[in-house]
């Protein structure tokens, strides 16, 4: 059981499933936080649900996990396992363990900044 937990918390990141014909849709404007979530939760319905009540809760106000846990009646674990990936993944953000998550802009940073350095070493820049 803990050999489990620990692989999972291990595990816990955001996997993009980038795709280059997404890049229309979002031109378009028809790109939507349903195609969003399977880019970042590739292939888990039940990721991709519970990410978006967590997204929706957050863009109300801050919570706690204890809060999240209550509004979005997701296991425990599940939950623990989207938000631990969404934080690591730089789009939920605390002060501490103690304080509640809020929206974080982090995730948007780091994209950036991966497509910048792929810019400077392709030498498309």
């Amino acid at each position: 059981m803990v050999e489990s937990y620990e692989r999972q918390k291990e595990n816990a990141y955001v996997f993009l499933k980038l795709k280059y014909s997404d890049l229309q849709k979002m031109s378009s404007g028809i790109y939507t936080i349903h195609d969003f979530l399977e880019t970042i939760f590739p292939g888990s319905k039940i990721k991709q649900e519970i990410a978006l009540k967590v997204f929706d809760e957050l863009k109300k106000e801050p919570c706690t996990f204890k809060m999240l846990l209550m509004r979005t009646n997701a296991k425990k674990s599940t939950l623990f396992g989207v938000c631990l990936s969404l934080y690591r993944s730089g789009f939920i953000s605390r002060k501490s363990k103690r304080e509640p998550f809020v929206l974080s802009n982090s995730f948007a940073t780091l994209v950036r900044e991966y497509s910048y350095w792929w810019e400077r070493w392709s030498g498309q820049r």
